[in-house]
């Protein structure tokens, strides 16, 4: 659990809420992707479910470069 929690936090210390959106979003297509194959016995994703993860991680990666370091103002 603190290994998750380490995960969510940003180097100041507060949660990224990128990274918060970005978890959830994956555990949302591993629980979809679970559900199909226990049920259908394959899983064939929807585009829009691929789009939203790759977006979501493309995201945090243009973020990073402009986050404010810690002690340095805008």
């Amino acid at each position: 659990m603190n290994k998750l929690l380490s995960f969510l936090q940003e180097d100041n210390g507060g949660v990224s809420s990128m990274r918060v959106f970005s978890f959830v979003t994956i555990i949302c297509m591993a629980t979809d992707w679970m559900h199909a194959i226990f049920t259908v016995g394959k899983w064939s994703p929807d585009i829009a479910l691929i789009g939203l993860v790759l977006g979501t991680i493309t995201a945090k990666v243009v973020q990073k470069p402009f986050e404010q370091k810690e002690g340095k103002g805008v």
